[in-house]
């Protein structure tokens, strides 16, 4: 009877352990597909998400576009008012350009200050448009920190998958193509857009 009781103590303590190990992997899981901060999508999910839109939108013949945020001077905004004030504008920028965007849009915070969004059914004219407008709708913002009101601005780039030379592009072109032109936006000053035409 004892050893008994011993095996169905084991066998309960196995069942807990396997249900507290698929609790663990679902948040793994969810640390790496989700910003904890903006609760957004993380880097983790955009870059697949993009590969399934860049073939989904080649078999079919649709327009596709992506586009690249990247805040500017975010480093020193942390360094003047701390991190704290940091996390909020991020998490103001997140509900902002969610509100911007469409349903069918995909928005992604791509790394510290930096976010992604997927376009879909978007042309070069249309994916322009937008981009325009996520950067006025950032450059309103204002974060209330303290004694302070916090304003920023942030450097748009955009790329339409129909704009590339290459015959067959693939989304880690499309990324790299977007990511490129936004460093080289850098060097020109804030608070700008620039659309990527290779044609």
């Amino acid at each position: 009877e004892e050893l008994l009781s011993f095996v169905e103590t084991l066998i309960v303590e196995r069942d807990e352990l396997e249900e507290e190990l698929q609790k663990l992997r679902r948040d793994v899981h969810s640390l790496t597909t989700f910003d904890s901060l903006t609760n957004l999508p993380s880097r983790g999910q955009y870059m697949p998400t993009l590969r399934q839109e860049v073939a989904r939108a080649k078999r079919y013949e649709r327009s596709l576009s992506l586009i690249l945020i990247d805040i500017d001077e975010f480093s020193s905004l942390n360094s003047r008012f701390g991190h704290k004030a940091g996390d909020a504008v991020l998490e103001k920028i997140a509900t902002t350009v969610s509100k911007v965007a469409r349903d069918s849009d995909f928005i992604a915070r791509t790394g510290g200050d930096e976010f992604a969004i997927i376009l879909t059914e978007t042309d070069s004219m249309g994916g322009r448009i937008f981009a325009e407008r996520i950067r006025a709708a950032i450059e309103s913002i204002k974060v209330g920190h303290e004694q302070h009101t916090i304003r920023f601005s942030a450097s748009v780039a955009g790329v339409s998958l129909a704009d590339l030379k290459l015959d067959s592009p693939d989304h880690e072109t499309l990324h790299a193509s977007s990511l490129m032109a936004l460093r080289k936006l850098r060097e020109r000053g804030p608070n700008r857009v620039v659309w990527v035409n290779s044609r």
